[in-house]
C-alpha cells in the first residue's frame, strides 16, 4: 500500500510539472553513452510532457510513464463528467487527463482547500463522489511487478 501511494505521489508530481526531466545519477552512464554530471536534462522541446519508461527492477515495482497507466478504463472520463456536472470543465469529455482537465481540477481543489496540483489525487476523487478504488490499479496495465529477490 505505501508503494501504491509513493507511486501516486510521484505521478502527481510528474502530472503538476508542465515539462519532463531525466536526473541522472552523478557518474553513471546515460542512455547515450555519456556521463551524467549530476544535472537535470529537459526532454522533448514541444512544450508537451514527454515521459520515460521506467523498467521494473528485482525487488521493485513497474513505474507506471503516464497517469492514466495508474487508472481503470474510463476513469477519466468519469472524473471529467464529475467535473462538469459541477460547472468547472466547459470542455466535452475526452476521457483523457488533458491540460483543461488538470486546470479544472485545480479550481475544483482550490474551491475545496485542497494543494491545487491537478492530479486526481485520492482525496480530490472522494470530494468529487468518485471511489478512489474504483479509478487506480494496483499495478500499471501491460506490465507486472517484479519479483521480490
Amino acid at each position: 500500500m505505501r508503494r501504491l501511494v509513493a507511486l501516486l505521489g510521484c505521478t502527481c508530481l510528474a502530472l503538476a510539472c508542465r515539462h519532463t526531466q531525466r536526473v541522472e545519477a552523478p557518474g553513471s552512464e546515460r542512455s547515450d553513452g555519456a556521463h551524467a554530471r549530476g544535472k537535470k536534462e529537459e526532454q522533448g522541446g514541444t512544450g508537451k510532457a514527454t515521459s520515460t519508461r521506467v523498467p521494473a527492477r528485482a525487488g521493485h515495482p513497474a513505474v507506471a510513464a503516464s497517469p492514466e497507466e495508474l487508472m481503470q478504463p474510463g476513469s477519466a472520463l468519469r472524473i471529467q463528467e464529475a467535473l462538469r456536472a459541477r460547472g468547472l470543465l466547459r470542455e466535452p469529455a475526452s476521457g483523457e487527463l488533458d491540460e483543461p482537465t488538470s486546470a479544472a481540477l485545480r479550481r475544483f481543489q482550490g474551491q475545496e482547500h485542497l494543494a491545487q496540483t491537478g492530479a486526481p489525487d485520492r482525496e480530490t476523487l472522494r470530494r468529487l463522489g468518485i471511489d478512489p478504488q474504483g479509478v487506480y490499479r494496483s499495478v500499471p496495465e501491460g506490465r507486472e511487478a517484479a519479483p521480490r529477490p
